[in-house]
């Protein structure tokens, strides 16, 4: 996910006691009804229901599910030249549109296009839409010749939705300048702050829980290193936790940024996966790593992650996988589809 995106989600602040839709390995997660809604590589959304691996119902009108709302589901559902459409989808009638929106872009802006990012945030009735687009350009040039800027710039916005009333418009806010800066704690010498992998992208940023600001930290200890959660407090207290020691620690967060899963080696090799809860600071589980494995989420007693196998043909197999966190057992394997390596759906014949 682009820096854009990512800054922001980074300073969100998260009640790890949840009580509202929040993203989930390859969808969004409705955490009152245990449903998450995924992007199936072959086309459509699935609705899954979690305590048992099966599907409730496909749609065929939604592309990528953005935000849970009651009764519905709200979904890209058309790509275009400069405009998107999203729709609400039925939940309770397999998917159905209820109603949709059409958004504009610049004409430079191509929602259609890999480079363009979306993530969605529902306040109240509003649904704000945090966008970016990066052209591709080739020996300087813009691959869209209309495009009137320049190779070293890109566009960006915000989207506010009003669900209720239909209405859209362009945000005035800019959350960029008002941005908190948040000063890095000074740490040991042999110390360094860890890298941890979420929304798809690694990155060493803060994150905020319960108005406590997090840090994963590396330093060095006679295994290699030791890896340590670092909690500032608003009255400026701090919270060191030693969570465990490897030779090449690698570390993965979940989106709601309430467990960290700890790798003691490179991601190339297949071994234990640490959960450590950052409220707590405990270990909570051990799942197993192999590669292929991304997008961890953890509930409680319940992993959940993305899984792809790729074939000697380049075909990728893509799978959401859930397991107990205390136990480690794989308890079902969800088939999101199959995609060719130009990115085609791979439909059984």
């Amino acid at each position: 996910m682009v820096f854009f995106i990512l800054s922001f989600l980074l300073q969100t602040k998260v009640n790890c006691a949840r009580q509202e839709p929040i993203l989930f390995p390859g969808g969004i997660l409705d955490p009152f009804s245990s449903i998450a809604y995924e992007r199936n590589l072959e086309g459509g959304i699935d609705a899954v229901d979690l305590s048992n691996g099966s599907r409730i119902w496909h749609s065929d009108l939604g592309l990528e599910p953005l935000a849970v709302i009651k009764n519905g589901l709200v979904a890209t559902i058309n790509k275009n030249n400069n405009s998107l459409e999203i729709g609400i989808l039925n939940t309770h009638a397999k998917g159905l549109i209820i109603r949709t929106f059409s958004l504009s872009f610049p004409a430079a802006v191509n929602p259609a296009s890999p480079q363009f990012s979306l993530d969605a945030i529902l306040h109240g009735e509003t649904l704000l839409l945090y966008w970016q687009y990066v052209p591709s350009f080739s020996s300087g040039i813009a691959k869209r010749p209309e495009a009137p800027k320049q190779a070293d710039e890109s566009f960006s916005g915000i989207k506010e939705v009003s669900l209720a009333a239909g209405q859209i418009r362009d945000s005035q806010t800019n959350w960029q300048r008002e941005k908190t800066v948040i000063p890095k704690p000074e740490l040991e010498r042999d110390a360094r702050f860890l890298p941890y992998r979420r929304f798809l992208s690694w990155t060493t940023e803060p994150w905020v829980v319960d108005r406590r600001t997090m840090w994963l930290v590396a330093s060095k200890s006679q295994q290699g290193e030791m890896v340590s959660l670092l909690a500032t407090y608003p009255d400026r207290q701090t919270r060191f936790e030693q969570l465990v020691s490897g030779e090449k620690p690698f570390a993965f967060l979940t989106p709601d940024g309430c467990y960290a899963l700890i790798l003691k080696d490179s991601p190339e090799y297949k071994q234990p996966w640490h959960v450590f809860s950052v409220e707590t600071g405990e270990q909570v589980g051990q799942i197993t790593f192999e590669k292929g494995i991304d997008e961890p989420f953890v509930d409680v007693t319940s992993a959940y992650w993305l899984f792809t196998s790729t074939s000697e043909k380049g075909i990728a197999n893509r799978f959401l996988v859930a397991a107990d966190v205390r136990t480690g057992q794989v308890k079902w394997r969800y088939s999101l589809g199959t995609q060719a390596p130009d990115r085609r759906p791979v439909r059984p014949q």
